[in-house]
């Protein structure tokens, strides 16, 4: 075996300084390659979406034209069927839910469902629950009371667009369980009406203390006689006039309104 000369010596010593050069970069850098492997696939994936923002603006832009539309729109629904109870003032909102359910909705009911000539009434009974005994308890954001039973007679076409006239009526109502019994033109129509109502006012307003006996304050105890409207023995001028009784028990009870 021959000797090995001086410049194969340095030829190997070179190539094995080059392999550890090689190993020790690759492995201080390796971590630092993988992190930035790592950070550009971050930066390319929130590049795609800022790509997006262009469009996503106009979209943001179009949703806050269909929101300002939908405002408008409820605006507009809200002061043809909602009454007026704002329950940012909780005494406000009590002496207005005992005129809404007193004094408005009562008689409206009555005269809405009479002033169809083209069917017969039948019977028509509506339950006026009294506003709550406590201010405090005024704070929902929607009354919702399921009003009553009415009965109608007449032919198919006429019972149809009696039903359908509660879309003119100035509350929401939902009209639920209809059904028609026997033959035409004397079929008989029979409902059940549910009044929704929005109240307004971005929050309630502060509650009141308790009054003694467990009222709230200003809380209406035993008969309920507002203003006259309603008296001993049933229901004062400007009342509903149905057939059946009339009568206001106290102010947990509730009226109720019979016609014939």
């Amino acid at each position: 075996m021959s000797k090995v000369t001086r410049p194969q010596i340095w030829i190997i010593f070179g190539v094995l300084s080059l392999i550890a050069v090689l190993t020790l970069w690759f492995t201080l850098n390796s971590p630092r390659n993988d992190e930035i492997a790592k950070e550009q696939a971050r930066f390319d994936a929130r590049d795609q979406v800022a790509q997006t923002k262009p469009q996503a603006d106009k979209k943001f832009k179009a949703a806050l034209v269909s929101v300002a539309v939908a405002k408008a729109d409820w605006g507009r629904y809200d002061k043809r069927f909602m009454p007026r109870i704002n329950v940012s003032n909780l005494y406000t909102a009590w002496q207005q839910i005992q005129k809404e359910q007193l004094y408005d909705l009562g008689p409206k009911l009555d005269k809405f469902v009479k002033a169809d000539k083209g069917v017969q009434i039948v019977q028509s009974s509506f339950s006026l629950y009294p506003p709550p005994n406590d201010p405090n308890q005024c704070s929902m954001p929607i009354l919702v009371d399921n009003k009553g039973t009415v009965t109608v007679s007449g032919n198919f076409d006429a019972v149809l667009r009696h039903v359908e006239r509660w879309n003119n009526f100035d509350r929401l109502v939902l009209v639920t369980g209809f059904n028609l019994q026997g033959n035409s033109p004397r079929l008989l129509g029979n409902y059940n009406i549910q009044i929704f109502e929005f109240t307004q006012g971005d929050k309630p307003g502060p509650n009141f203390p308790a009054a003694s006996g467990g009222a709230g304050a200003g809380g209406m105890g035993g008969g309920m006689a507002p203003g006259g409207m309603m008296g001993p023995g049933g229901m004062g001028p400007g009342g509903m006039d149905g057939g059946g009784g009339k009568s206001m028990p106290g102010a947990a009870g509730m009226a109720t309104m019979g016609g014939a």
